[in-house]
């Protein structure tokens, strides 16, 4: 599957800037992918990991052994470590194996102002999505989360960079697009209601086409589908986690040491719903 088909990509890298065995976070996961094809185990505790990470960013304060720091902070500070490691350059040109899989080159274009000024356009690259989960709140249940979070990325102004006083619409558009789709949800509270919940988890899309949340130029014409495989969630101070095992064709639920089958799509959003879990960090992986 294509869970799979990542792993080997990751795990096939050789040449990279390996700081050491003790600091290398492309290493540890190599090794953990290692051994998750070889053990006899039922699943495989990523402890080696978890020990290599809390020194990486010790200078820095962050992700100590025995602490609860943030999910989505934490995959973005690993992936941009994978980045460093692996990239031959900081320009990352051509795309290293990070960027190539989870990174979106957003283009934000300006309209034109009474002033003269015909736009002004940039280009960035991201590998994560941030919206509030307030939007989905307020939206009508009717309306698919793919056209919420388009009228949010579509609602930005910026003030005019000649005149300085008109406010202007920001066009956005996709110059290039990931193969792992994710999403952050930004909540409001640590402790959401059953309702609000229910609403959240009842939102989020089996499969959603990227073309009704970006403007794609150079893939129109063609759509471009992603299936959901998994979702980070946090409760209690605690962060577990759903993800889709292709093989199996059935989600499984990881909570530390503690792995089990969750069963289906269906079933892990009631989980969530009644364990109070909150989807923090939503993956979707671009469908073949």
């Amino acid at each position: 599957g294509m869970n799979a088909e990542y792993m080997g990509q990751l795990g096939g890298v050789s040449e990279h800037h390996c700081p050491g065995i003790r600091e290398c976070v492309l290493c540890a996961v190599q090794a953990l992918f290692v051994e998750y094809c070889w053990t006899p185990e039922a699943h495989v505790v990523p402890d080696s990991v978890r020990q290599v990470v809390s020194r990486v960013f010790a200078p820095d304060d962050r992700f100590p052994l025995g602490d609860t720091g943030d999910a989505a902070e934490l995959l973005d500070a690993l992936l941009m470590t994978l980045h460093d490691q692996i990239a031959e350059e900081e320009a990352c040109n051509p795309a290293c194996l990070v960027h190539a899989l989870f990174g979106s080159e957003v283009v934000e274009r300006t309209g034109t102002c009474g002033c003269g000024c015909e736009g002004e356009q940039e280009t960035h690259t991201t590998l994560m999505h941030y919206f509030p989960v307030q939007l989905l709140l307020e939206s009508d249940t009717s309306v698919p989360m793919e056209r919420t979070v388009h009228e949010h990325y579509s609602s930005d102004v910026r003030t005019c960079g000649l005149c300085g006083e008109h406010r202007l619409e920001v066009y956005k558009s996709l110059a290039k697009v990931p193969s792992v789709l994710v999403f952050v949800l930004g909540w409001a509270t640590d402790v959401a209601s059953r309702e609000e919940l229910a609403r959240v988890v009842s939102g989020l899309q089996q499969h959603i086409q990227l073309q009704q949340i970006f403007s794609i130029p150079d893939q129109e014409g063609r759509g471009l589908w992603y299936e959901l495989q998994g979702v980070i969630c946090y409760y209690g101070c605690h962060y577990v986690c759903f993800f889709c095992n292709q093989r199996l064709s059935q989600w499984i639920f990881f909570d530390d040491a503690k792995v089990r089958v969750a069963g289906s799509l269906d079933t892990v959003r009631d989980q969530m719903v009644n364990g109070r879990m909150q989807p923090l960090v939503v993956l979707y992986t671009q469908s073949t």
